[in-house]
């Protein structure tokens, strides 16, 4: 291959992975956002169509969502968003809570002075996030962002990879439930209250209070749905039974 055919082909390949991560952020935004509901069926022709790419740039979005276990894959029947259910949030809950907390007690024991700056400076992110959230539903995405940064630093200093890699999937897997509890105006005032306790005895070395904390802050989400008729409801309600077509 000569160097003007071989840039070519560079391009395309660049332009075809661009538009893979573009079309799989955008579906990965619908599916949290619930625009896409829980065992939709995603039709690789209609996204097509709609995003104006490729069958198979498409396919290939929607396998990487695979792996974040927000789409599944159905041999010869194609590809649905994973259901959600009470059922569910509560294993998944429960797998959270053992990471979260074997990984915030293994960063304490290791605290470092660089670790406390980096957690000082997510808390304070968090916190401006979290002002605003009250006034403004619309900046959950900010929120849910400096969220997640916040749950890394406190992670951060833990000596087991792996660990803190399972953490950040089950993290990610969460977000669903934490937008739909997130519904619940009321509850966000106290989601702050729970940050700033669980960061005042992590910055304080206290491993022991600040994953206790932690173990309740973890189960918020599955307490707010559980205590909420209508989100409990609304869980379990495929796309079929809430009237959707297919």
């Amino acid at each position: 291959m000569d160097a003007e055919n071989a840039g070519r082909a560079d391009q395309v390949e660049t332009n075809s992975g661009t538009a893979i991560d573009t079309i799989y952020r955008e579906l990965r935004r619908r599916i949290i956002d619930g625009i896409y509901l829980p065992e939709q069926k995603l039709k690789i022709e209609h996204l097509r169509a709609g995003f104006q790419v490729s069958s198979s740039t498409v396919r290939e979005a929607l396998t990487r969502l695979t792996s974040d276990h927000l789409v599944t894959a159905e041999e010869h029947r194609g590809f649905r968003v994973t259901p959600m259910s009470m059922a569910d949030l509560e294993d998944l809950t429960q797998a959270r809570i053992v990471l979260e907390c074997a990984v915030l007690r293994d960063s304490i024991n290791n605290a470092t002075e660089d670790w406390e700056l980096r957690l000082v400076g997510a808390y304070q992110r968090l916190t401006r996030a979290e002002t605003k959230l009250l006034h403004d539903g619309a900046s959950f995405d900010t929120w849910e962002e400096c969220n997640r940064v916040f749950h890394d630093a406190l992670a951060a200093n833990a000596h087991s990879v792996w660990l803190k890699r399972l953490r950040q999937l089950l993290f990610q897997q969460s977000e669903r439930y934490r937008r739909l509890s997130s519904t619940v105006a009321t509850s966000r005032a106290e989601v702050h209250a729970e940050h700033m306790a669980i960061f005042e005895a992590a910055i304080a070395h206290d491993a022991e209070r600040a994953t206790a904390l932690l173990h309740d802050h973890v189960w918020r989400a599955a307490n707010v749905i559980r205590d909420n008729t209508a989100l409990r409801k609304a869980l379990d309600k495929g796309p079929e039974r809430r009237g959707s077509s297919k």
